[in-house]
């Protein structure tokens, strides 16, 4: 088996489609958001926004050119300094694929509230391999300061899901 080069760059790292999807999915977003009010649609607008913003540079930072050199310099977008040197496979990243699409059906089913703790503690203990107290720990820190930051300080309610909501998907 021949051995892996760590330092190169794979094809799809370098694509222009992982930006131009997210370009598209931020996009969407921001125009969805306008269908709320103005206090409810501030928060998704807020992400879209720099999300679509980011995207575009990340866009950008992909082409030749004096433009794309200082996007990448400026960014730290480079593909030769990668954080992440090596390749995973494709099982490993169906999983963490298959974590996210978990935590989005919990968010969608029982709300945002009870799903946080619930994926950040399954998460660190059977992905991360942490152990039960700091897994805990953490989940119950993560639920509390996003609650008390949306729910209390800014009044924002979140999302109850299906099952809590009254409204299902309303």
């Amino acid at each position: 088996m021949p051995e892996i080069d760590h330092e190169q760059v794979p094809a799809a790292a370098g694509s222009i489609y992982p930006p131009l999807i997210l370009m598209i999915f931020s996009g969407a977003i921001l125009i969805w958001s306008y269908r709320y009010g103005p206090v409810a649609r501030f928060l998704p607008v807020l992400i879209s926004a720099a999300t679509l913003l980011l995207s575009i540079l990340d866009l950008f930072s992909r082409f030749r050119g004096r433009a794309a050199d200082i996007i990448r310099f400026v960014c730290g977008a480079s593909f030769q300094d990668r954080e992440m040197k090596h390749h995973p496979d494709k099982r490993s990243e169906f999983s963490q694929f298959a974590w996210v699409v978990g935590c989005l059906a919990g968010m969608l089913i029982i709300g945002i509230l009870p799903t946080i703790p619930l994926f950040v503690f399954t998460y660190m203990r059977f992905q991360g391999g942490q152990e039960t107290v700091p897994s805990l720990l953490t989940a119950i820190i993560a639920v509390a300061a996003i609650g008390g930051l949306f729910e209390l300080l800014l009044g924002y309610d979140l999302y109850y899901g299906i099952l809590f909501g009254g409204r299902g998907y309303g």
